[in-house]
């Protein structure tokens, strides 16, 4: 160990020296790296000089420890700096000059949200006709990200009329405070076509990078689609009807009659009792008078509901999932027979869990319509 002496010498450079003990190799690691620098130790932010001889017992132990190496002038720097900050970092520098200031950063905001689907290029034009500064695509990207704009798909909905956001507003103000009780003596139905071959681009694959084409990793599809099925069903909080799915030709107010009314709809009818309400959108062969007769005798009652409305339907999401169990199979659905028994295996497996939590979802439903004033939500 130090002297007596040599120790003072220490706490009268440095004033109050913390001074511990590691493993002998520690130091002689980097008295070998550095052999004609001076070591100094930053030891919980209290500096400490090693004197360079190996015959030196006195060691440091590198706990919350800074070690930074270099001549005297090294060290005085250090002393000082803390002496006169408290701290021994470096100060962060200012770093290079921005290509656009403030007020260019605010206009590619205001530009950008007034033309939302305006390219970088674009918008670099933009800016460089208004106040003659060139930047880059990579710096416009920059700047909105910095004020929360990133590039995205826009999300695709139906179109929206005036009337059509009115007639939805007074509906979802009527029904939301509709009870669970409410809720559950109404049948949510609705039409979907399943194609053979989807453009959808929601599944991906697994495969290596450069193996984008070979036969395993592409997906074929028809010009014309290759074919589809029309299916119907019907759901309701703990409860849904069979999948039916509709044979060649269109579906027309007799069909949808014979086909759909009388083997489901009047089957719930006499389970739930006067209290059942269907629901149904306003498709032509749904609002044929033959339709309205047939509900009229077996006195059905019908919800009045809002057209182009599918994210207040909840079966909706139901399709949805359908649509990913049949693109997830080991294998795909080749043939017409092929898809009809996919869906209806498909079908019967999806958990009621999920149908129930999507009906006791309307209250919110219509509070979110609510709020946007009729516009589209994100349900």
């Amino acid at each position: 160990m130090h002297s007596e002496k040599e120790l003072t010498y220490f706490e009268k450079k440095h004033q109050t020296a913390v001074l511990v003990s590691v493993h002998q190799r520690s130091y002689n690691r980097l008295e070998d790296d550095f052999p004609h620098r001076v070591v100094v130790a930053i030891v919980i932010d209290l500096p400490v000089v090693l004197p360079q001889r190996r015959k030196c017992k006195l060691y440091v132990k590198y706990v919350s420890a800074h070690v930074c190496v270099g001549g005297a002038s090294k060290e005085t720097g250090l002393i000082s700096a803390r002496k006169d900050t408290g701290s021994i970092e470096r100060k962060p520098g200012r770093g290079r000059l921005k290509a656009t200031t403030a007020t260019e950063d605010r206009y590619l905001s205001v530009i950008a949200r007034r033309n939302r689907g305006a390219t970088a290029s674009q918008l670099s034009r933009d800016l460089y006709a208004a106040t003659g500064t060139r930047v880059s695509m990579v710096t416009v990207s920059k700047r909105l990200h910095e004020t929360g704009l990133f590039a995205r798909r826009p999300a695709v909905c139906v179109l929206l009329t005036s009337t059509n956001r009115r007639v939805r507003l007074a509906w979802c103000r009527e029904h939301s405070d509709w009870s669970m009780d409410q809720w559950a003596t109404v049948l949510f139905t609705d039409e979907s076509r399943f194609s053979l071959n989807t453009d959808s681009r929601r599944t991906f694959i697994w495969r290596e990078p450069g193996t984008r084409y070979l036969p395993s990793n592409v997906r074929e599809i028809g010009h014309y689609g290759g074919g589809g099925l029309m299916v119907w069903a019907g759901i309701m909080l703990d409860g849904r009807t069979p999948l039916h799915v509709f044979e060649r030709g269109i579906v027309t107010g007799v069909r949808y009659r014979d086909e759909i009314f009388e083997p489901y709809v009047r089957l719930f009818r006499a389970v739930v009792g006067p209290e059942f309400i269907l629901m149904d959108d306003n498709a032509k062969p749904h609002r044929a008078l033959l339709v309205d007769e047939f509900l009229e005798s077996e006195d059905i009652r019908r919800m009045d509901w809002s057209e182009r409305s599918p994210d207040l339907n909840p079966i909706e999401h139901v399709w949805d999932a359908l649509g990913r169990a049949i693109a997830t199979r080991n294998l795909s659905p080749r043939t017409i027979q092929e898809m009809k028994t996919a869906l209806l295996n498909e079908w019967d497996q999806l958990p009621q869990e999920m149908i129930n939590c999507l009906i006791s979802s309307m209250k919110s439903r219509c509070k979110a319509c609510i709020s946007v004033r009729g516009y589209h939500t994100p349900y």
